[in-house]
């Protein structure tokens, strides 16, 4: 039975330190992703959440650079696209609310 070809291309390649360093990158961008994930974790709920989740995200932080540093990824990997510089501001635009007005009939007060 003939082996099924990879949709993606040959793929033949030995594996090299870059590619580990292409995936470690991956995890991380994946782990930036779906950071709010990790917030309503069993154990993270309730025990470590106070201020924000701002501990929490500190130690997922932590646990990104760790891991980048161990396989030579540029920490800018980490801490790339979090952060506003002074002075930027934000794109998002205001847009008004539609307010349905209803018209209120006078009736007559009795006395």
């Amino acid at each position: 039975m003939p082996s099924k070809p990879n949709k993606h291309g040959g793929g033949d390649a030995e594996w090299t330190p870059e590619h580990t360093r292409i995936v470690v990158a991956g995890m991380i961008e994946l782990v930036k992703a779906n950071k709010r994930t990790l917030y309503t974790l069993p154990g993270i709920v309730g025990e470590v959440d106070n201020h924000g989740n701002n501990r929490t995200g500190s130690k997922v932080n932590q646990i990104l650079n760790t891991l980048a540093s161990s396989y030579g990824v540029s920490a800018e990997t980490v801490t790339g696209g979090t952060k506003r510089k002074s002075g930027d501001k934000s794109t998002t635009s205001k847009r008004a609310r539609k307010v349905k007005v209803e018209e209120i009939e006078e009736k007559p007060v009795i006395q």
